[in-house]
């Protein structure tokens, strides 16, 4: 599957949605810190409202994920 969005959860519960190119990173620096992420693509014609307002629903917080910093910050302890 050749998808350009993806749904990724950290340890903490807290959710974000990160482009393909980034997705590597957020793996090699989850490794680093020893965490579990779970990832998931995002289906091109998945509805990204409904699923942001069902995540939000649920007590979590969402972010975009744009660079290493945001990286780091997510995947904080």
């Amino acid at each position: 599957m050749n998808t350009e969005t993806y749904y990724v959860e950290n340890h903490k519960g807290i959710f974000a949605i990160v482009k393909a190119e980034l997705i590597e990173l957020i793996k090699e620096k989850a490794d680093e810190k020893g965490q579990e992420v779970f990832i998931r693509p995002m289906h091109p014609d998945e509805n990204w409202d409904r699923t942001i307002r069902h995540e939000q629903g649920g007590d979590k917080t969402y972010h975009v994920l744009d660079d290493l910093e945001d990286i780091e910050d997510f995947l904080a302890d």
